[in-house]
Formats: C-alpha cells, structure tokens, sequence
C-alpha cells in the first residue's frame, strides 16, 4: 500500500529571496528565475512589469526635462523677457505632470516618494539605512562555536533595527518643536537620538521606550534537539544609536524603528504620518488613504504657491488618492 502524496518544501536556502509584504516572510517556492536565480516565477514577473514601468516613466520625465533646469524663485524674479518666461513657464508645466507618472510602485513602500513628502512638511531626511539581512533568518540559528557541555549547541541570534537620519530647523515654536512633541507622542513606536549646536546642554537629548540598539549578536548554548529555542544568554555584539552618530560625524539627529528586522520603509511610513499630523493633514493611526489625501494637499498647496506666476487653469498636479 502507498500513502498520501506529501508536497515537498525547497530548502529554505533555495526558496525565492523576495520578501512579502511584511518584509519578513518569504514565498516558498523555489528560486529559478532571474540573473542570479534569486526569485520565484510569480515575484519574477512582478520584477520584470515593474521594471518596464520604471523605465518608460523615467524616460517620459527625461524627455520633458530634455536637460533644461527648472528655474529657482530667484531666477523667476529676474525675468525681464516674456518669450524666456513663458518658455520656463511650459517647462514647468510639464515638469510638474511628468514628475507623479515616474511614481509607479505602492507609496507605503516608495521610498523617494516618502522622502520627498519628508521634505515638504520641513523635514529634511539625509539618509536611510536599511539594516535588515534577508540572508540571516530572524529567529535563532545554529552555530559551529564550541561548547561547554556535550548534548549541547550553540546558538546565534541576530537583531537589526534600520534606522534614519534627518535634520529640522532650529527655530523654537516653529515646526521644529511641535515635530519632536509628535514623535515623543509614540515613544513605543521610535527610539530618537536629537543633537542640537545652538542651544546649550542639549548637546545630545534622547527619548524612546524601545531598544537604542540598531545591531545585537547574542550566543547562547541550547540542547540539540530542541527545535526552537529562545535566545537568551550572553551578548557578543552590539551597536547602538549612540554609536551611529558618532562614527557617522555628528549628524543634526537620529532616528530607530520600534520592531527589530524589518525594512527602513516601515520607518519611514511612520516618520511621514508624524511629520503630516505636525501640519494638520492627518489625525489617528497611519491609513493609506487618508495619507495619500494628506499628500495630495501638501502637494497641491506647494505647487499653487510655486506656479503662482501662471494662470491656474494652465497647470495641474496627479493625484494619488485615486490609487487606494
């Protein structure tokens, strides 16, 4: 007699290497697509669709720049001929309906569009470290470090926290200060390292309920047959934010993730909604929808002051609440 069927599952070190949504599980099927094979057939066609897509719209917006310079206000104010403004006028123009078709993949993981929406709420994002290892798995490993005790085997775990830096004006009672205050709102949700020059003893200011650490190698030893042990024991390694800073030369500020290995997106989404509840345009806990809204008005309301020298029925901006 034979037995049922059983579907065998590819090796974890042979299954497609493209996290799903919640940047910590993979698909499990295996990888035979791409150069190298690192993705499944579904995720690979999502790459090669979303690459096409990228490509034509980065074209579209190169051939409406056609390597013209979008003029700064002081440029603007300078104009003394009518046939150079309305030249720099349509450039604009275009430039402005061209710049949302390049924005092709979901915003809640785009990070240029986040970054770019940072910036027009007053903060200016200076860079993104993502420290997640798709290669390492998230829970405790087995390691070929010796042991004290025979039956026994020791274990590794790995704990990474992407983290960002950024700068604000140092302006008391401005955006500065009602941002900082939003932020030390969720202090389960951000660990913030802030640095200020100007204003005395508060060289560096830190608030946050979650681990400064951005990177933890613990070992410890565990039974070998145990399946999944938990990972306690001694801490071989660890960074922290403190670090960051200092080995990275003193930036204007820092900021951590509340959950350990995850992408620096999950980050950023979150610093955007705090920065859009600072202005107003938002209220309550992150939604895709209504921080599309809230990106729609905060970029209407720049280009309307921007565009302010052409006819407002002469210009408009995508929208991308028609997208949720």
């Amino acid at each position: 007699m034979m037995g049922p069927k059983t579907k065998k599952t590819p090796s974890p070190s042979l299954t497609c290497t493209t996290l799903l949504k919640d940047e910590e599980t993979r698909r499990p099927k295996p990888r035979r697509h791409g150069n190298p094979k690192e993705r499944c057939q579904m995720h690979h066609k999502q790459y090669m669709t979303l690459t096409k897509k990228y490509k034509k719209a980065a074209q579209l917006v190169y051939e409406m720049l056609g390597g013209a310079m979008i003029p700064t206000k002081a440029e603007i104010l300078l104009y003394n001929s009518i046939h150079n403004t309305l030249e720099k006028a349509c450039l604009m123009k275009k430039y402005v309906s061209a710049i949302r078709e390049e924005d092709t993949t979901n915003l809640s993981y785009d990070l240029r569009s986040i970054r770019n929406h940072i910036s027009l709420c007053g903060v200016l994002i200076t860079d993104m470290v993502n420290m997640r290892c798709p290669k390492l798995p998230i829970e405790p490993f087995p390691s070929t470090k010796p042991v004290s005790h025979p039956g026994y085997r020791m274990w590794a775990n790995v704990e990474f926290r992407s983290y960002t830096f950024g700068a604000v004006r140092n302006e008391p009672g401005s955006f500065t200060d009602a941002f900082l205050e939003e932020l030390r709102g969720r202090l389960d949700m951000f660990y913030v390292i802030t640095r200020s020059e100007t204003v005395p003893g508060r060289d560096i200011e830190t608030f946050g309920t979650v681990s400064a650490q951005t990177k933890l190698v613990m070992m410890f030893e565990a039974r070998i047959d145990a399946s999944a042990p938990k990972a306690q024991g001694v801490v071989r390694y660890a960074k922290c934010g403190r670090n960051s800073i200092r080995n990275g030369g003193l930036p204007d500020g820092f900021g951590s993730s509340q959950k350990t290995n995850r992408h620096v997106s999950h980050l950023m989404r979150n610093v955007a909604w705090a920065a859009s509840r600072t202005q107003g345009l938002a209220t309550g806990n992150y939604d895709a929808r209504i921080y599309a809204r809230a990106s729609d008005k905060l970029v209407q309301a720049h280009a309307s002051k921007r565009l302010l020298f052409l006819p407002s029925d002469s210009w408009y901006v995508g929208r991308l609440q028609g997208t949720y």
